[in-house]
């Protein structure tokens, strides 16, 4: 390998280091989204917390590797068998450990989904990217975009009638534009990296003031108005893609970002249900329950790989 391809890997890795450390933050936020703070925080974090997962799917996702059924065949196993998984965790803690579980809930899981836990993500991330694959597909710019706007717009449009659709449905259109967001915005790396202290903030700005008159929920597929929520997602996630590079330079501080954003699937299907069994069966404070709530993802992290790795698959 000579001294130009070394550049490149090397471009490459950190490239994919700021993207962990940004998805690490990112799932903070969501657990920290979840809590009682003020509802300007609040705001503020919900603008772009999501919208980076879905911006970073479109971006990270090779869409030229496989065909349709590959692609399909692929997302099936990285998405919906471990979906699947922490789904029954969650639904045997909420029927066997929670008062409001039982049979009732358990009927209205499979006609409604998930509703606000945040596994309704990962169903909505698998459809928005079949449909992706499908439009990026067309390889050409002009209909890849006018693919995108119609999507952001039908997202719009369910979202001014407040039509809400079961297991979230409603909310792919949106997703969707979101994730062919992303496979542009992987174009612009380059300025990203050489204006990233301005973009940050001015992505601050531009989202702090956005998120204090409206509040972006993809979950509820509340995005109206369509174009200024999106222009405030799009402010936050450059605004954290730009920190996260920043961060590199903090060694332990980045890796620690880094792992984080390495485990999200274990945060996102378990740090709710785990707050709310702490909430029902103890008086704990907040700081000592968010404690805890760390070393049992830490925990639940060991046991998911020795299950994976026995397995030879990736079911948790």
């Amino acid at each position: 390998m000579d001294r130009g391809e070394n550049v490149i890997h090397k471009d490459v890795n950190q490239r994919l280091e700021w993207m962990d450390v940004a998805k690490g933050i990112a799932i903070i936020l969501m657990v920290v989204g979840h809590t009682s703070i003020p509802k300007s925080v609040s705001n503020f974090i919900w603008t772009f917390h999501m919208p980076l997962f879905f911006i970073t799917s479109g971006w990270l996702t090779n869409w030229n590797r496989n065909t349709v059924q590959g692609f399909i065949r692929n997302k099936s196993k990285n998405l919906l068998l471990p979906f699947f998984s922490y789904s029954m965790i969650v639904l045997c803690v909420k029927c066997l450990l929670l008062p409001e579980g039982g049979i009732p809930y358990l009927v209205y899981w499979l006609t409604h989904g998930w509703d606000g836990i945040a596994l309704w993500f990962i169903p909505v991330l698998f459809v928005a990217l079949v449909i992706s694959k499908f439009i990026i597909g067309l390889r050409e710019d002009q209909l890849i975009v006018g693919g995108c706007i119609t999507l952001a717009l039908l997202g719009d449009l369910l979202s001014y009638y407040r039509i809400h659709l079961p297991w979230t449905l409603s909310s792919i259109p949106y997703a969707t534009a979101l994730v062919i967001i992303g496979y542009f915005a992987k174009r612009s790396v380059g300025y990203m990296e050489k204006y990233k202290g301005v973009i940050m903030i001015l992505g601050f700005g531009v989202t702090f003031i956005i998120s204090r008159f409206y509040r972006l929920d993809i979950c509820f597929n509340s995005v109206t108005p369509v174009f200024l929520l999106t222009i405030g997602a799009l402010s936050g996630v450059a605004m954290t893609f730009s920190f996260s590079s920043l961060l590199l330079k903090t060694k332990y501080i980045a890796k620690l970002f880094q792992r984080v954003g390495q485990e999200t699937f274990i945060i996102l299907g378990l740090s709710q249900i785990i707050i709310v069994v702490l909430k029902e069966y103890t008086e704990l404070g907040s700081v000592l329950r968010y404690s805890i709530l760390v070393i049992a993802l830490i925990l639940f992290k060991y046991i998911k790989d020795a299950i994976n790795h026995r397995l030879g698959i990736r079911i948790l």
